[in-house]
């Protein structure tokens, strides 16, 4: 169905999966959209940095907030920006139980 065909954005980006995904790899993404890069981010002057999320630059911090403790971000941490398109499905799934 184009996007188009839809009756709202919220109909749109609310839709159910219509291909089954087979979930046989080590690793599932929680959202059907394409991997714009990945990484890790490291402890650089006193903050962590984050590359361009839609043209802005953001530092770890800032994204992330109160979840975690500046100790626990000491190693560094790996990332990876997946853009979802309007075509893209738009819900998460997860392996298991998990608190957005």
């Amino acid at each position: 169905k184009a996007p188009c065909e839809y009756e709202s954005l919220n109909a749109l980006f609310t839709r159910s999966l219509q291909i089954p995904r087979e979930i046989n790899e080590g690793f599932i993404s929680p959202s059907d959209g394409k991997i714009l890069e990945c990484g890790s981010a490291f402890l650089a002057d006193n903050a962590l940095f984050a590359f361009s999320i839609k043209g802005h630059t953001y530092s770890i911090e800032e994204l992330l907030k109160d979840s975690f403790k500046k100790e626990e971000l000491e190693n560094g941490l790996d990332y990876v920006n997946i853009y979802l398109s309007p075509r893209d499905y738009h819900r998460y799934h997860s392996p298991c139980n998990m608190q957005i």
